[in-house]
């Protein structure tokens, strides 16, 4: 296994990039990183490079073109012979216009056209990350107040979608000739993050509405040295295994207790009994606690700021860091691939139907918790069928019902006791049906049970297979056990999330799990397009990780050492420069978005307030001045002034949900996912965070929980069992 090289897998596709900002920038540096040919246009000044110290390694390895007016000839010539084109991702009041996606996706026939616009439907409302925030997950930490996060996570989440869309495009093209239009926003990119999160029914019920509460505790502790960890059960008998470490006598802990939340504890005691533990660990230095647990099997980590694990061990072995020619390292290809020679495999024949960009296609999801699974709900939302084998007892995160539905809704359960020689041939069988295999076993698991790229595409060549694993494959490191909050402490998100002088903020929506799901999928869809030209597909791998560094690409670390981007909240949660901040006003909050001088102004002579000329010199002495006006005045008569000021602005609401949920606009679009259940009646949940001009996705069934074991017949039929097989193999306990 190696580090993605340049050129092996879109050798030949050609790119034109009119990205803006972070979303933007990073669908493009993913196609760069993967060989693809990327030709940057510039119809005039791009102010973003002043906003971001990464911004010139995200455009290291394209071609810069400058060009005057809407469509000259020498932007005709690069889109009339490109397979993608990028447009959106950010907006700003000094950016010069981009061409707009329809008007592309109609003159160029083949070309695939990535749209990143601010909502569902609308090109015209302001793209920024603060706005997208107080629309989706500003009021998914605390119940009582919105807090902004330092990790811009609709901008990674629109990036990440954008980039499955586009691949997804692509394979279909590979089938009919032609290209279209394909776009998300930044509302979807925040939204996306609230799937496990944002739920409505008609008739819940208990479980349906366990989930992690606001406010929540998690395993973060200060030890004897000052320093916070975080660790995680989930492990065989990891209570037990943590109260004989800390010297805790409770007789009445099971000793096989893994420690898993049921989704119904109080927030201070959800993951734990946070306050018997804390007094128990405060006594421990940090290395020594780390080193105790790391002993008996159990997944911590340090919580580190930003860049300092840049030196670990395992971060080198893995190779996601990269250098530019000056010195300055960043982060790279956050995907690996297995080396093989390559081989032609079959093309499949042209479809008919059309459910979607893969319609047809088959995958086997043999992963448990988030990670791997959500993969293949991404597949499945582009149309794929999947089949979901389960262990006897069904899936470990099934105890917490929101977490399991978001992962694996629209898809068909067999449970089955895979120990067996009976169910290990059913899982070869379901093997060689599918188009897409996926698992997160621990590494060498996979190579035991026979589910290992090499063995399955011995097996089947034009087998697509990827792998989810916690640290990588191999390295000191990869044994250990993996869990999101692990890697959100140690790649710097929990420091960074905090306010100086803050407990580490650990986000809920487990953003490493979800952002290692995105990443899967965009591994597979790879290969996938791949195996579509006739080549025999690389076996791809994905780890946690690589994904928690990934999701912080705006750092970087110069050639003296320094670090730069990726700034630190401040201590109250509100933002980070106070042009781009949570106010609060006499009757609630808002945001507000100043950028460029022009709009500075504005809002001072709205306010009637003196402040510096350029938004750059702005401090917390004018955010204090801000914060005074604000809060004298109502959010109506704010809004008022703002929009005559032409000065960017969202309100923030608590109940921002409920009205997200019911929003026709987003139910149109897909985002809000609604399903006849026949146990929950009108049940709406969080869906796929993109859409497709000329082959829509069909989402009727995709919003089903599947019962545990409630496809097993049916998944035996299609794997080529006889019903007297069938009924042989539920006597004999294989199958539930």
């Amino acid at each position: 296994m190696s580090k993605l090289r340049r050129g092996e897998l879109c050798e030949g596709l050609k790119v034109v990039d009119f990205g803006t900002g972070l979303a933007g920038a990073l669908v493009a540096k993913m196609f760069v990183e993967a060989g693809a040919a990327v030709t940057r246009i510039l119809p005039g000044p791009d102010p973003f490079a002043a906003i971001y110290p990464a911004y010139e390694v995200w455009q290291r390895g394209k071609t810069v073109l400058n060009v005057d007016g809407p469509v000259d000839a020498a932007m005709d010539t690069a889109l009339a012979s490109a397979d993608v084109c990028i447009l959106g991702g950010e907006d700003h009041p000094d950016a010069s216009p981009r061409p707009k996606g329809k008007l592309l996706a109609a003159r160029y026939p083949r070309l695939v056209v990535l749209e990143i616009s601010a909502e569902p439907g609308n090109t015209e409302r302001p793209a920024i990350e603060a706005l997208a925030q107080a629309r989706s997950f500003a009021y998914e930490h605390s119940a009582a107040r919105p807090i902004m996060f330092a990790f811009p996570l609709a901008s990674y989440g629109a990036a990440m979608q954008g980039t499955i869309a586009a691949l997804a495009a692509l394979c279909e093209r590979q089938e009919s000739g032609l290209g279209q239009l394909v776009s998300t926003s930044l509302l979807e990119g925040g939204m996306m993050w609230c799937a496990p999160l944002w739920f409505e029914a008609e008739h819940p019920d208990a479980a349906l509405m366990a989930d992690i509460p606001r406010d929540v505790q998690p395993l973060i502790f200060r030890c004897a040295d000052d320093r916070y960890i975080h660790f995680m059960m989930g492990t065989p008998g990891a209570l037990a295994k943590l109260y004989r470490i800390l010297g805790i006598d409770d007789p009445t802990v099971d000793p096989n207790d893994r420690g898993m939340p049921t989704g119904r504890g109080e927030r201070k005691k959800f993951w734990g009994d946070i306050e018997r533990i804390q007094k128990h660990i405060v006594h421990f230095s940090s290395g020594d606690i780390l080193q105790a647990l790391w002993t008996e099997g159990m997944g911590a980590e340090m919580v580190e700021p930003p860049g300092a694990c840049w030196n670990d061990p395992q971060v080198a072995h893995n190779g996601i860091l990269a250098r530019s020619e000056s010195g300055t390292r960043y982060v790279g290809f956050p995907i690996a691939k297995s080396i093989s020679p390559p081989k032609p495999v079959p093309i499949a024949p042209p479809r008919t139907a059309k459910r979607g960009p893969l319609a047809g296609l088959k995958v086997l999801d043999l992963g448990s918790f988030v990670a791997g699974p959500y993969l293949s709900v991404v597949l499945g939302d582009l149309g794929a069928d999947v089949i979901k084998i389960e262990a006897t007892g069904g899936d470990v995160n099934r105890v917490l019902l929101r977490a399991f539905a978001c992962t694996n809704r629209g898809k068909k359960s067999l449970v089955m006791d895979s120990k067996s020689p009976a169910g290990a041939e059913i899982r070869r069988r379901a093997c060689l049906w599918a188009d897409v295999v996926h698992h997160n076993s621990r590494p060498g698991v996979s190579t035991k049970l026979g589910i290992d790229a090499a063995t399955l595409q011995k097996a089947k060549p034009e087998l697509v297979v990827e792998e989810t694993s916690g640290y990588g494959l191999d390295g000191p490191k990869a044994q250990r056990a993996g869990f999101d909050m692990l890697f959100q402490a140690f790649c710097g998100h929990e420091f960074r999330g905090s306010g100086e002088g803050d407990v580490p903020l650990w986000n809920r929506s487990a953003i490493v799990d979800f952002g290692a799901g995105m990443l899967g999928a965009i591994a597979a869809l790879f290969a996938l397009l791949k195996r579509r030209q006739g080549e025999q597909p690389p076996a791809m791998f994905v780890n946690l990780l690589d994904t928690g560094l990934y999701l912080m690409s705006e750092l970087v670390q110069t050639h003296n050492g320094l670090l730069a981007g990726a700034p630190r909240m401040n201590a109250a949660l509100t933002g980070q420069h106070p042009a781009e901040r949570l106010y609060q006003a006499a009757d609630g909050w808002l945001v507000l978005a100043v950028r460029g001088d022009a709009m500075a102004a504005r809002l001072a002579q709205a306010f009637e307030i003196s402040l510096p000329k350029h938004v750059a010199d702005w401090g917390e002495a004018e955010g204090q001045i801000i914060a005074a006006t604000i809060a004298a005045r109502s959010r109506q008569e704010l809004s008022a002034l703002l929009k005559k000021a032409d000065v960017w602005h969202e309100m923030c609401d608590a109940d921002r949900r409920d009205h997200a949920m019911t929003d026709p606009v987003l139910q149109k679009a897909g985002i809000v996912l609604k399903t006849a259940d026949p146990k929950y009646g009108d049940f709406r949940q969080i869906g796929p965070a993109f859409r497709f001009s000329r082959t829509p996705l069909v989402l009727e069934a995709r919003g089903e929980i599947p019962g545990c074991g409630q496809h097993s017949n049916e998944v035996l039929q299609e794997l080529g069992y006889s019903q007297a097989e069938i009924e042989n193999l539920v006597a004999q306990k294989v199958v539930g």
